[in-house]
């Protein structure tokens, strides 16, 4: 784990890629009082903590989760990735499919990459608010990947599709 200061850690994972690559998860560390001491009102809580009583639980809270270059079985391997409120996955390889089916078989990467195949099966059960996908091919350069990516992905998970264009590029910063 990476302490980045502010309750917040990272959490690095290997990837299977041609090349080493890392992919990554940033957590919020928050406390809350364990189970079994909820019935107590506030107050007590409240006593009981500043006399040193060990009230406390942390949990991690997945909040940006990021693939790098990997194959899919990155999201098998981490399934806090799947959790995180927002996941950034590259998503190399668009071929192989028109709609979206639940029933499709992974397609096996050629280059170490995502497919759209594979990675619409993973999406099902993406739990945050946020996907964004990028590192297409040049070739889809001057596509509407939003549109073209739609109908590939679960229903219920269509409206959380960000996309980042081939050649994205950051607004600059003016100050």
């Amino acid at each position: 784990d990476v302490d980045l200061g502010g309750n917040k850690i990272m959490q690095v994972y290997e990837t299977s890629h041609r090349v080493p690559t890392l992919a990554c998860c940033i957590y919020e560390q928050r406390s809350k009082v364990r189970q079994d001491f909820c019935h107590l009102s506030h107050m007590e809580i409240s006593a009981r903590i500043s006399a040193g009583d060990d009230m406390l639980q942390t949990e991690r809270v997945p909040l940006l989760a990021y693939t790098a270059d990997s194959r899919v079985d990155v999201l098998d391997q981490n399934p806090d990735m799947l959790k995180a409120q927002t996941l950034v996955c590259e998503c190399s390889e668009l071929d192989h499919c028109l709609t979206y089916d639940p029933n499709a078989q992974d397609v096996e990467s050629q280059k170490s990459h995502i497919n759209i195949v594979s990675l619409a099966k993973r999406v099902e059960k993406f739990q945050g608010s946020h996907l964004v996908l990028g590192h297409f091919p040049l070739k889809y350069a001057k596509c509407d990947l939003q549109a073209f990516l739609l109908p590939r992905l679960p229903k219920d998970q269509r409206a959380k599709l960000s996309v980042l264009p081939y050649g994205y590029e950051p607004p600059a910063d003016n100050t």
